[in-house]
């Protein structure tokens, strides 16, 4: 049976883990941004807080083993998320304005 205090202790892990995963992925992408190399690796203390939230809930034997392993591969899984995300968004902003400049050099393009 799981005590009160254990119960507490696996929802501040949580809380580590999703406010460590928000604020990884927030400075990562605002130090990418505003090419700010300090806010990207201060960004890594967010990400292993995050990482030690999954270790202590995974650690917990409350849950069981399909449980673990999703959280661990979120856990891992989030890491990623940033990086990805910020290269889809530069690939997507790189060719819209690409076809901006191709319209503005059609003289058929008018401007309204």
């Amino acid at each position: 049976m799981i005590q009160g205090a254990e119960i507490l202790y696996l929802i501040g892990a949580g809380l580590v883990f999703i406010t460590g995963a928000g604020l990884y992925a927030l400075l990562y992408a605002y130090g990418k941004i505003k090419a700010n190399v300090l806010l990207q690796r201060s960004s890594y203390i967010f990400a292993v807080l995050m990482l030690l939230g999954v270790f202590y809930i995974v650690q917990h034997p409350a849950f069981d083993t399909f449980w673990k392993g999703l959280l661990l591969v979120c856990g891992f899984t989030y890491l990623f998320i940033p990086k990805s995300m910020l290269w889809v968004m530069e690939r997507v902003h790189a060719k819209e304005e690409e076809e901006r400049k191709k319209e503005k050099h059609n003289p058929f393009y008018m401007n309204y």
